[in-house]
């Protein structure tokens, strides 16, 4: 019987540990820390690299805007500014309207003394003795009353003063404010503005760029690849012809020459041989030399002609461009030249004006 409930509990403890274990797994899965364990570290760090160039950008715009003049961060602070005069005119408001409240009150009393005061004086013949004490606490009363109602007109006045002072303090910061943000947008035009001329420009040598270096080597390079290939070609023609035409004018020398060459031995055209070529050989070999020694100025003529040849496509392209040369072109080819030149002329013209200005 002791055996059977001490397994019995053993079971329950074994199926408690096992629950909570399945449990603990489960809510670990489910954990944001565990799914961060599981993400991998290339992740991580471009998250990192993402966030640290995020900041950098920001701290950039800040001093580029700071530098260029189109900071609103003056002007978020004037907004808050005005922000908080708007709720100290509504503060203003509520203390002026309750000062003429009290004020209306103590003129209200005063009044009704006053009136208390004339009624007890209209039946003066028939006074009681409580009317006599009453008169007297009334004509007592009437000073501080007149007391309590200039100090409310004071406050009155006071509290319209304020009132006045915050409107106008209030309507200045906000022509201050328009008078900012017209700044701040005309600064961003005039920038956006100088930015679009600036591309234009770089747009323009650009095109300058390819028209003077790059369509003439490109113009170039074409003819030499034009000219190799027809040069090849009259090569490739040219040679079956000149075979057909040797055979067509001496096939009696051709025949000739085969029957000697079949006849003669092979020891005796080597006996027939020149029997000296290593001297020939050394002999061509000086007389090169000395040629190449006494003509050092071939490299300073090829460099020469390059030279004219450059200066000489240069010249040409110049001339062409204000030759009398019919080109065909499409109207939008017309119109975008048309107004490159203007913006050009408009770049130099603004460019010009600046160093007078700044001069």
């Amino acid at each position: 019987m002791q055996r059977a409930t001490a397994r019995l509990r053993w079971t329950c403890v074994e199926c408690r540990w096992r629950t909570t274990r399945s449990l603990t797994t489960s809510s670990r899965l489910r954990l944001p820390s565990h799914a961060e364990q599981h993400r991998w570290q290339l992740s991580k760090d471009l998250s990192r690299f993402v966030d640290k160039v995020l900041a950098t950008a920001s701290v950039a715009s800040h001093h580029i805007n700071a530098y260029t003049g189109t900071d609103y961060t003056g002007i978020d602070a004037l907004r808050q500014e005005i922000l908080q005069q708007e709720q100290h005119v509504k503060n203003c408001h509520q203390t002026a309207e309750k000062a003429k409240s009290n004020h209306l009150e103590a003129l209200a009393k005063q009044s009704a003394g006053q009136k208390e005061i004339v009624g007890l004086l209209e039946r003066k013949a028939s006074w009681h003795p409580s009317d006599l004490d009453r008169y007297m606490s009334l004509v007592r009363s009437e000073h501080v009353l007149d007391q309590a109602v200039q100090s409310a007109k004071e406050e009155v006045d006071l509290a319209e003063r304020k009132l006045e002072d915050a409107r106008s303090r209030l309507e200045r910061l906000e022509r201050k404010r328009y008078h900012e943000e017209q700044i701040w947008s005309d600064t961003i035009r005039r920038n956006s503005t100088w930015v679009t001329f600036g591309l234009m420009g770089v747009n323009i040598l650009l095109l300058l760029a390819q028209i003077t270096i790059s369509e003439p080597y490109r113009r170039r390079k074409i003819v030499q690849e034009v000219k190799a290939a027809l040069d090849e070609r009259t090569v490739v023609e040219k040679q079956p012809d000149d075979v057909q035409q040797m055979a067509e004018e001496s096939p009696s020398e051709l025949a000739l020459l085969s029957a000697d060459v079949g006849a003669k031995d092979p020891s005796t055209m080597v006996d027939q041989a020149d029997p000296h070529p290593a001297d020939e050989v050394v002999e061509a070999a000086q007389n090169a030399s000395a040629q190449s020694i006494s003509s050092p100025d071939i490299p300073s003529q090829s460099i020469s002609s390059q030279l004219a040849s450059r200066w000489q496509d240069c010249k040409d392209t110049l001339q062409d461009s204000f030759s009398d040369r019919v080109v065909q072109m499409k109207k939008v080819e017309v119109t975008t030249a048309v107004l490159q030149g203007a913006m050009t002329g408009v770049l130099i013209t603004g460019i010009i004006s600046l160093i007078a200005r700044s001069r």
